[in-house]
């Protein structure tokens, strides 16, 4: 359906600062006095420049005036009369001359390193006009509330959801003079407005999974306190822009209506499902003039959804779920393990709970423990859940779980009720596959955490699993009881990014070689290609933190040098991000030079691992590097990165090179293939290195956390922003968990036995 016309808002431009890449940030304010102070020590606490910052204040009549003055040597303002926000906002884009434009509003925050970050993309991607990040809502307080839910860039998403969080987004002075600055007609949804104009114009929009700004969400907010105002804007906005509203806002507009009346589903499910459906069907006569099929579906979908729910949610019988056990009587433990990803075509987080478990059960581990086959709904295994690893052992039981897609989403969302019965009142819960359930009352959650390689360079990863994976461990700052990560690299990773949540309430507990020895076996057919001993190795799912690029490149240099040239073997799945590789490889695999195997699994893995001349990983970033521990435990030369926690695994059995300079791994392939003794050395080495991380350890060092985990009190999230959070930007706990965090520390300082079992302060 074509859209209507619209009118295009004028603005006179100034002439752009000869730095392309300079930054302008508008504020328009009114009375904001209680906050103002702190958007602006967000805005001038960023390291850029050049950096251009105009407050556009309208006449306040508080004391928002005097606190501009005090820093009016580093920022400009005018106070005078205006139009309302979206007048003021154009008012400050013609005072400027950036070619980069953000927009804070006076209640709002900048997060430190968000304008750098922002300006970093900028300069990455000169065809980029407009970067979005994440964020946070944020109360009057400073207190994280939870993240503001945004989502891939998506032209047809956005018209149903608005999903870009409007401090978190920055775009280009061109932009502006193509289309018009902000529709001075909107009071609630001038920046929905916009961004839906940009996307109707193709403008080229990144997503920036990086944390940039905290939104104010309070009593007094504009856009809250007065949201079936908002909304009804918003539909209004929709109707003239294209033609028609879509379900999703007449929906958005009955709820909102219900949460005014202080109708809630709590106070019955049935009857909440009938009205909010017989408000969006008023919605829709409304604004559209019909009910359209997909509408009448999607009621419908709510009356019997909500029927359902409530049977399912009604408490289970005695039989099938075992009373939770006064805490006098719980030395032995009911502990639920998320088995999600251990079916079909595992990679490194299916791996990692496929070992923790099974070492769980080979070590005899005293508890109950219950098996997850789904665990949040952002992993499906494609033969399903019943392809999840199986127990040997009568204390390790499958609980029954949702068998499809959609009954997992409903199982899993946020907050329901009965959550801890739904999953057999367990004592503990934990995560291994990125997801940090909310709803448990009682369960403590042990959230299990691989990296964070999509914080550390965006570029590395799709925007949908830089989401998934940001969402999950940010709930796991908020709600997690404790935080176990693979390697110390991993954790201080994390405890850098997420500095509110309390590091004696972090562990490291690294994983074992899944190879539980290393005898010979025939070669695989998946192997038959290779010959023992003349080829180079290495595994991983083709992605760009694994290198592969510079890994050809280095391999390409080699191969020109040596004398007798090995062939290399890649192992590992179809990642992401990587569709210019096999055109890159095309040549050295038609000459016989390069083998690409695919996924293999553990069998074919073994032998490779065993029969390799040398493992060669020059990954950028590893959470923990699984491949070179694999690779040690089947006695082979190993040359890996000296980055993140590869030095963790490799210790002194390993060459290290740059990951970052094909002629340093180029000359490290060159000097282990032809140098017998170093060759043999590092051979010996590797076994003794890998016994380092054994089954046995893994077992203890998990139980160890468990145990460790139930003498802390639950955690209470819900981190609190330090008063100068505009200037320093540190997320701190509150007052308890700081000094929980004191004492504990205190307490475990020279405790060497702690400290091998991976519990910093225990």
């Amino acid at each position: 359906m074509s859209s209507p016309p619209v009118a295009r808002p004028t603005i006179s431009l100034p002439v752009t600062m000869s730095d392309p890449l300079s930054i302008s940030v508008i504020t328009p304010s009114f009375n904001q006095a209680t906050f103002i102070e702190r958007t602006i020590q967000s805005v001038l606490g960023q390291d850029v420049a050049p950096l251009e910052y105009v407050v556009v204040d309208g006449l306040s009549t508080d004391e928002t005036v005097q606190i501009l003055t005090r820093y009016s040597d580093r920022l400009s303002f005018v106070s005078e009369r205006d139009g309302g926000q979206a007048d003021a906002v154009n008012r400050g884009i013609a005072k400027t001359s950036g070619a980069i434009i953000g927009w804070l509003n006076s209640d709002d925050v900048y997060y430190p390193g968000a304008l750098a970050a922002v300006r970093g993309y900028f300069t990455r991607h000169p065809d980029v006009d407009v970067v979005y990040g994440n964020a946070d809502h944020i109360d009057e307080h400073d207190r994280v509330l939870e993240p503001y839910p945004c989502e891939p860039w998506d032209p047809a998403r956005l018209v149903e959801n608005c999903y870009l969080c409007q401090p978190a987004v920055f775009f280009r002075r061109r932009v502006v003079a193509r289309l018009g600055p902000l529709d001075t007609s909107l009071n609630f949804c001038m920046d929905y407005e916009f961004w839906l104009r940009l996307s109707s114009a193709g403008v080229r929009v990144a997503y920036l999974g990086r944390r940039l700004a905290g939104s104010r969400m309070y009593s007094a907010n504009k856009t809250l306190s007065s949201r079936v105002r908002a909304h009804a804007e918003t539909n209004d906005m929709l109707k003239k822009h294209l033609g028609t509203v879509p379900d999703r806002w007449l929906s958005n507009f009955a709820h909102v209506v219900l949460a005014q009346r202080g109708i809630l589903r709590d106070h019955g499910r049935l009857r909440f499902a009938l009205q909010a459906s017989l408000l969006t069907w008023g919605a829709a006569l409304r604004w559209n003039y019909a009910l359209s099929p997909a509408l009448k579906r999607l009621t419908w979908g709510w009356i019997k959804g909500e029927t359902q729910a409530w049977r399912r949610d009604s408490p289970p019988a005695a039989a099938s779920v075992p009373p939770r056990r006064p805490t006098h009587e719980r030395s032995r433990l009911r502990i639920g393990l998320d088995i999600s990803q251990t079916g079909t075509r595992k990679t490194g987080c299916g791996h990692l709970a496929a070992s923790v478990v099974g070492a769980l059960q080979n070590h005899g581990a005293p508890h109950d423990f219950l098996l997850y086959p789904t665990f949040g709904n952002a992993f499906w295994d494609p033969a399903g859940p019943g392809a999840t690893w199986q127990p040997q052992r009568a204390n390790f039981r499958r609980w029954p779980m949702p068998s499809t897609p959609g009954e997992a989403r409903d199982f899993w969302r946020p907050g329901r009720p009965g959550l801890d019965a739904a999953l057999g009142h367990p004592d503990i819960v934990q995560s291994f596959n990125f997801h940090c359930p909310q709803g448990l009352t009682a369960a403590r959650i042990v959230y299990t955490l691989h990296d964070l390689a999509f914080l550390k360079e965006p570029d590395w990863t799709t925007e949908a699993n830089r989401q998934t994976c940001f969402s999950g461990v940010f709930k796991a700052s908020l709600y997690a009881d404790l935080v176990v990560a693979m390697s110390e690299a991993t954790r201080s990773h994390f405890l850098e990014m997420f500095p509110h949540y309390p590091a004696a309430r972090t562990a490291v507990v690294p994983p074992p070689s899944r190879y539980a020895d290393a005898l010979p076996g025939p070669r695989p057919p998946a192997c038959e290609q290779l010959t023992p001993g003349r080829f180079l190795l290495h595994v991983g799912t083709a992605e760009p933190r694994k290198n592969l690029e510079r890994l050809i490149e280095a391999y390409t240099q080699y191969r020109n040098r040596a004398t007798d040239p090995l062939v290399l073997a890649l192992a590992g799945g179809k990642g992401w991000l990587m569709s210019g590789f096999d055109l890159r490889v095309r040549d050295l695999e038609s000459r016989g030079h390069l083998v690409r195997l695919g996924y293999v699994e553990d069998v074919a893995l073994q032998w490779l691992y065993q029969n390799c001349r040398t493992f060669v990983f020059p990954s950028l970033f590893e959470g923990f590097g699984l491949p070179v521990l694999e690779a040690l435990s089947q006695g082979a030369a190993v040359i890996t990165s000296r980055v993140s926690s590869l030095p963790e695994v490799g210790g002194d059995a390993v060459v290290y090179v740059d990951p970052t300079d094909a002629d340093d791994i180029e000359a490290a392939i060159h000097r282990v293939t032809a140098d017998a003794e170093l060759w043999a050395r590092l051979k010996r080495e590797a076994r003794r290195q890998a016994g380092r991380f054994s089954e046995r350890a893994t077992a203890e060092q998990t139980l160890a956390a468990y145990e460790r985990v139930m003498t802390l009190g639950r955690y209470s999230g819900r981190p609190t922003l330090s008063p100068a959070v505009s200037v320093y930007g540190h997320l701190r706990p509150a007052q308890d968990e700081r000094d929980e965090v004191t004492r504990v520390d205190h307490a475990g300082q020279g405790g060497t036995s702690q400290a091998v079992a991976g519990l910093p302060g225990a």
